[in-house]
């Protein structure tokens, strides 16, 4: 029970941080990111991972799109409809001793969808609150 105690701590702690940074009501996060912010020196480094493009898209064997780690090559998702939450939840729960800084690759992770919701302020889904969490988080 103090695990989930903890997970449900930290999402409504950056739930109510991305409310009073971005001036809107914030949805309840999805289970899979709250895993991973239950892990916070390891979604630390998930969010600076992603922010450095060290979380990536990339095709499987069987041709779909999922979540990689590109520092290993490991698919951080599986199936149909993989989303950025889920591969957190994946990264802060396996990737043993997460590193804190990473070297810029490209352009680094991409924030077009947060970038919509902010112009919109419409619905949001698991990747857009997975990117707003990867946007306020504060460790």
């Amino acid at each position: 029970l103090p695990y989930i105690t903890i997970a449900e701590q930290q999402a409504e702690l950056l739930r109510v941080r991305a409310e009073n940074k971005y001036k809107i009501s914030v949805s309840v996060l999805p289970p899979e990111l709250r895993v991973a912010l239950a892990h916070p020196a390891a979604f630390a480094s998930f969010a600076c991972a992603y922010k450095a493009g060290h979380i990536v898209l990339r095709e499987d064997t069987a041709g779909a799109s999922q979540w990689s780690y590109l520092d290993t090559g490991e698919f951080l998702t599986f199936g149909p409809e993989p989303t950025l939450a889920q591969a957190a939840a994946y990264y802060a729960s396996y990737v043993s001793s997460p590193p804190r800084s990473f070297d810029m690759v490209g352009e680094g992770g991409k924030f077009t969808k947060l970038a919509q919701w902010l112009k919109k302020r419409d619905l949001t889904d698991d990747d857009t609150l997975t990117l707003i969490a990867i946007d306020v988080y504060e460790d």
